[in-house]
């Protein structure tokens, strides 16, 4: 069984019942104050599409993306790319970004296992560690099977405050 995947853009109006639909070339996960919409390797805006590197999964008001695909993380910013998270991390995601442009998400080190996330914010090109002690779950068998400790904290989302949650 197919099931046909639909993307639309749909802009509610200041007043009444009717509706704009816009239909998309592919999945969209974000979108700005600006009705800029970013998905499945694109932003698009005022009926035109930008090819980008990745599943771009968050826009902030500014413009800035964030982009990833597997071992690799992207900001993109005014025509160019930042590689997130840190050097030494074996991969992650970036979950959320912020109008001051602060992103937040998770990754591992090198030699993390699969459930052995920390979260992490990237503000003003400095990389925090999020990883609070209460955070290690203990000896016995993560949700994936696999023999603790094991930590797996997820720095889900951004306000404009700097407030991050997880």
């Amino acid at each position: 069984v197919v099931i046909p995947l639909i993307c639309l853009l749909i802009t509610l109006p200041a007043s009444g019942t009717d509706y704009t639909y816009t239909e998309l070339r592919d999945q969209a996960y974000a979108i700005n104050n600006s009705g800029v919409v970013v998905g499945n390797y694109f932003v698009y805006s005022g009926g035109t599409y930008t090819d980008l590197s990745g599943v771009t999964n968050g826009i902030n008001d500014r413009g800035d993306v964030l982009s990833w695909f597997p071992d690799n993380l992207l900001f993109y910013s005014g025509g160019g790319y930042t590689p997130l998270p840190p050097r030494g991390w074996a991969g992650g995601h970036p979950t959320d970004i912020n109008n001051s442009g602060d992103v937040v998400g998770y990754g591992c080190s090198v030699n993390c296992d699969p459930w052995g996330y920390n979260g992490f914010l990237y503000s003003g090109g400095t990389y925090t560690t999020i990883n609070p002690p209460e955070a290690v779950v203990g000896g016995g068998i993560s949700p994936g099977c696999i023999p603790g400790p094991w930590t797996h904290v997820v720095a889900q989302a951004i306000n404009n405050n700097g407030d991050v949650v997880g």
